[in-house]
């Protein structure tokens, strides 16, 4: 697992800061969409599409919906609403198994997943617009796997105490802990450091608190498709990454960081 995992990295890395650094607005929306759209595939899968026509039925609807809210009046409002619906997502994962009643509405299902990489994808735009929008994504994405991989090497050292052992067996509180530990210290170190960063004007203690709420959030986005996953009876999402599950299986806590940071910037960062 720590191997695929380290040749996942390997291969998206530099593909990642390619799409930031080099890319137009406009390319990057789409290669993005792209991509949604196929985790969104795999969330249809988990939702019981089981015939080829229902599943493009289901992209065309999630495209004609972002055709119509880019760049439009109404991005702000998806994009919050995605935030919300992730800030529920908390006490959904806290109420399991009794907050997952929406599993059995299919149709409420399929519309959760076209909310969430909604937002996912109009919170990346927004956070590539930004002053020093590029190092804004790098930020989260360090914040999102160091949380991970600090979680991982905790876990297997120290973990005793079961996190959620009806959603992931596997997870314990000390991973959790240990891992938002390094997530924060990388996050720091990267907020205080890089120039495009600290031109932000942002103090150490606005990076401290978004560093721990958003990591913490990543524990959520994680566990919320475990319970989607074992919803379906299903070890992994999809198998686009050979051994190593789908998509969704690599960007389940990006997805929930990524529209509640932007979302906060509206705020913070006024454009």
């Amino acid at each position: 697992m720590l191997k695929m995992r380290i040749i996942a990295a390997l291969i998206a890395a530099p593909l990642v800061l390619i799409a930031l650094f080099v890319t137009s607005r406009e390319s990057f929306s789409v290669v993005f969409l792209g991509l949604s759209s196929v985790a969104l595939y795999e969330w249809g899968n988990l939702a019981g599409l089981s015939h080829m026509y229902k599943k493009i039925v289901y992209l065309l609807v999630f495209w004609l919906l972002a055709y119509f809210i880019y760049d439009s009046s109404f991005e702000k409002v998806l994009l919050i609403l995605s935030a919300f619906f992730w800030l529920c997502a908390v006490f959904m994962v806290l109420a399991h198994p009794r907050g997952q009643f929406w599993l059995k509405i299919p149709v409420l299902h399929l519309a959760i997943g076209i909310l969430v990489f909604m937002g996912a994808w109009l919170g990346l735009i927004r956070l590539k617009a930004l002053p020093g929008g590029e190092w804004l994504l790098v930020w989260t994405m360090i914040l999102v796997w160091g949380a991970d991989v600090g979680a991982y090497f905790c876990g297997k050292a120290l973990g005793k105490n079961k996190l959620a052992p009806e959603i992931s067996p596997g997870k314990t509180w000390e991973g959790v802990f240990g891992g938002m530990l390094v997530s924060v210290m990388a996050t720091l170190c990267l907020a205080l450091f890089v120039p495009d960063l600290i031109g932000l004007d942002f103090s150490v203690w606005i990076w401290l608190v978004l560093a721990i709420g958003l990591a913490a959030l990543s524990v959520t986005g994680d566990l919320f498709e475990s319970i989607l996953k074992r919803s379906a009876q299903v070890k992994d999402s999809g198998s686009i990454f050979p051994g190593h599950g789908g998509l969704l299986d690599r960007i389940d806590a990006l997805i929930a960081v990524i529209p509640l940071f932007a979302s906060i910037l509206y705020l913070l960062i006024p454009v």
